[in-house]
Parts: structure tokens; sequence; C-alpha cells
């Protein structure tokens, strides 16, 4: 079974107390496994494709690349979700059945209970049914001076709708504000759970209600997330709205063409109809009200005014091909050029990236020319593209491929961003070359460092942002989540547009 990753550890609890009631001989008669599900427009293409991944990086491999355990079953966010999915697969090589709900579920505003209280205060008593959901939103922005953030539309359906939610009420930009960079519920609530992270107190998070239980009852453990629950004043609070949508969690059956197994899908129907009788999130409260389901065309609606309202960048990626990079046991362009698809889901059609690189060779820099550039339909390319061909040069400064790069960014002027190890970074002949090399390259707007693996940020560039001559520089540290810190790379940047 799959389910978004917010809903994993209900799934599994309630899929292993339905298999320890249904036992023969001492023994259980099914075990079932749950994982999460991709993005939806992986999973549309999966269902079409026997679950394999659209993937640029197969590159005649003896094996298949999946999108993890095929499945069986589908719980999904919403009914709006599975009908958006359900219209875009070809009904001949997958059908599903059911769609049953089997939770109780809605959209809420979190927030620390600091800024909750000031909110409390400044929107006086509630009307009949609670907070008009513009209300909230005005209050938050206007008042407090706060963000509203969700995941990735583009990687989780619960951030499409939280972005179905907000649409309709944005000023200019504030679309671009509230897209967070993680890719899931569970992704945004284990950086926001950082007590040390910025701008909590100044930050809404538009999430599912149980999501906000979760956060505030257990330790993330199961979705990566280090520590103890979080308690007073670092845990969270939500207002309801009866504008915010529900979540009803249908439970869909899958069988794939070719495929007969009539004995697993009546215990998945049974299951399915034992978890309804429960609910997935028995512990978490139920919505009030009745609150309304967005449908599949408030989803391409949605995903559409997005496209639309996200400023276009324009990114030149520019790859330190030293040999360190390529070193074993983890060549660190191969595993950027694996985490790269997740860029895809963060691009707007009018977003363009080119790929070159630099290196010392001969006792100069030397930085090539891009082949082209790439949007997101075309993104196939630069990812085949990234590690090959095997580096082969040394570290050259960062300063010095400054200089040589401006004439290869888009004429209307880009954001350059360096993926290294940190070794370059060491090269450089004093603390401010790099700034005064990007005030000098014309079509350069900005610059940002993502330094891979167990490199560092440091030799006059260290963590953190800073402006040179108008322009901004960032260095941030991927460590070993390479898909985090693209997703990350790509929202600054935007941010910047």
């Amino acid at each position: 079974m799959v389910t978004a990753p917010e809903n994993v550890h209900a799934l599994r609890a309630a899929a292993a107390g339905f298999s320890a009631g249904r036992t023969a001989d001492g023994c259980r008669e099914h075990r079932i496994s749950v994982g999460p599900a991709p993005s939806i427009d992986e999973m549309i293409y999966g269902f079409e494709n026997g679950w394999q991944r659209q993937d640029a990086r197969q590159e005649g491999e003896p094996f298949v690349r999946l999108l993890g355990i095929r499945p069986d079953a589908w719980v999904a966010t919403s009914s709006g979700e599975a009908e958006y999915v359900r219209q875009r697969v070809n009904s001949a090589r997958v059908t599903f059945a059911g769609g049953f709900p089997v939770a109780r579920d809605r959209m809420v505003i979190a927030m620390l209970g600091e800024p909750f209280d000031g909110m409390e205060r400044a929107l006086g008593p509630a009307e009949e049914g609670g907070h008009r959901l513009g209300t909230l939103v005005d209050t938050a922005r206007a008042k407090l001076g706060m963000r509203l953030i969700h995941p990735q539309p583009g990687l989780s359906s619960a951030g499409l709708i939280a972005a179905s939610e907000l649409t309709g009420l944005n000023r200019a930009g504030d679309t671009t504000r509230s897209v967070a960079f993680d890719e899931s519920v569970s992704a945004l609530l284990c950086r926001f759970k950082d007590p040390d992270g910025p701008e909590r107190e100044t930050v809404a998070l538009v999430v599912p209600s149980h999501s906000v239980h979760d956060y505030n009852t257990r330790n993330l453990s199961d979705e990566g997330c280090p520590g103890n629950a979080p308690s007073g004043r670092d845990a969270l609070k939500a207002f309801s709205s009866p504008d915010l949508s529900a979540l009803d969690h249908p439970f869909l059956t899958v069988t794939w063409a070719g495929e007969k197994r009539p004995e697993a899908h009546r215990a998945l129907t049974d299951f399915g109809r034992w978890l309804g009788a429960g609910g997935l999130f028995p512990a978490a409260p139920a919505p009030a009200g009745t609150p309304r389901v967005k449908d599949a065309a408030a989803l391409h609606d949605v995903r559409r005014r997005i496209d639309e309202e996200l400023p276009g960048i324009s990114l030149h990626l520019v790859l330190d091909a030293s040999g360190s990079m390529a070193q074993p046991p983890s060549s660190l362009l191969l595993r950027a050029r694996e985490a790269f698809p997740v860029v895809r889901g963060a691009l707007a059609p009018a977003d363009r990236l080119s790929l070159g690189r630099f290196y010392t060779a001969g006792g100069g820099t030397e930085v090539t020319a891009p082949a082209g550039r790439a949007g997101r339909d075309d993104l196939d390319r630069l990812t085949q593209d990234i590690a090959a061909p095997e580096p082969v040069g040394r570290d050259a400064p960062v300063s010095e491929m400054l200089e040589k790069v401006s004439p290869h960014v888009d004429r209307l002027g880009g954001t350059v961003a360096v993926l290294t190890d940190g070794g370059v970074l060491g090269d450089e002949p004093d603390d401010r070359a790099i700034g005064r090399a990007l005030a000098r390259a014309g079509r350069v707007r900005n610059l940002y460092v993502l330094v891979l693996g167990d490199g560092r940020c440091g030799g006059g560039l260290p963590p953190g942002s800073r402006r040179a001559g108008g322009k901004r520089i960032v260095c941030a540290e991927a460590g070993q989540d390479l898909e985090e810190g693209l997703s990350r790379m790509i929202s600054t940047v935007r941010g910047w547009s």
C-alpha cells in the first residue's frame, strides 16, 4: 500500500492492528506493507507504466527503477486527488476500485503558541462556526507580519490542497512566499521542529490537522525527524475555519493489467472497511461541521494558477569538475544526478536552467559553455549530463570562474549556482575575492553555492546569506540530503526573482 508520507505512520499502525487480529493456526493471514506515495505526476506515470519511474537515469541499466513498492491499494489524501489521478490514467493499464473514505480530517493553519495568542487577540471573538479563512489570512499577514507556508504543490498533495486554499486570497508575491521547498508535510514539520531554525515565530503552516496532532504528541521518528515531541512554547496550536478543505482519505484497491490476485484484494477491501469503521487517525480530533472536499477540477485549476503566478527563474548551474567530486566510495556527481529529478517538481513552466563545469587544467581555470537551456519538460537532458564526462581537473577558484562564466549566463541576467564538495572555496586569494568577482560579473545577478556531502562552507564564504555590490551571495551546506539541498536552492533563487 502507499499513502502520503505524513500518513504512513498511522497506516502502518492500522495495518499491524488489522493483521494481528486475523490469524490461522497461530500465524497471521496477511502482511500489509505500507510505503510513501510519490507526487501526483509521478503516480500518474507510474500507474501507466507498471510503477516504473520516468527516469533519464535509467540509461540501459539491467534493472528497472521503480517508484518504491508497487501498490495493491492506495489511501489518497482526498477524493479530489484520487479523481485527478484516475482521470489521467489509462484504464487499460490499471483499474481502481473502492474509493470509500477512511478518515475525517481537514486543513488547518498552525503556529507556535506566542503568535497564536497574538492572532487570537487581533481576531477577537470568532464568528459562528469559526473565523472565515480570509479573516485568518489577512490577520496573519497584514497585522502580525507572518508568512503562510505549505509544502511544494508539485511534490505534495497536501501542499497542492493548501495552495488551493490560499490562491484566491494571495496578493502580489504571496504565492512565491508561501511555497516552501519541502517535498512533504513531514519534511516541513521536521524542519520547523529545529529550535534553531529561523523565522519560527513568524511563519504559519497550512497543513492537515492530524499532522499537527502527530507533531505535538510523538517524536516523528518514522518520518526521519530526531528528537522528542515538542512541549510548551514549542508545541503547535491551530486555527480551523469552515472555509478550509476536508481531507476524506479515500481507500482504493489497485489492479494491474494481466494480474489477478483475488485473495489479496479481498483482504485489502476487508482492511479498508475495517479502517473506515475505526478511522485512520483515531487519536486526532475530528473536524467540526461538514467542510467541503476540493474536487479534481479545483486542483487542476490551482496548478495552472500557480504556474502562472510563480516568477520564472534563470539559473546557470556550474559543476565543480575537480577529481574529488568523483572520488569513491560515493561519487558526489553521481549522487547529485540521482537527486536531481526532485528539481522537476519545484520548477514552473517559465524556468530555464543551463549546465556548465569549471576546473583547473594547465595552470588556468577552465569554464565549459552550456550545451543549451532546459525547462521543466526537458529536464532529463540536464540530468543525464551531470555526471558525464568524468571530471579530470583540479579545484579552481570560484572568483576566477565568475569572471569567465558571465558570457554564458542568460543575456537578461540570472543566478549562478555552484555545486561543489567545498574544496574550491579554499583556493581564493583572500576572503573578499568572490564578492569582488561577483560585483564585476555583469550578467550574473546572484551567486548560490551548494556544498554537497561532508564538505563545508568556508574560505571567505561562511554559511548564510550576504550581499556584494548589490548582489546576493549564499553558501548552503546540503549534507547528505542532496534532494532537500537542491529543492531549497530552487526555492531561494525563486524568492530573488
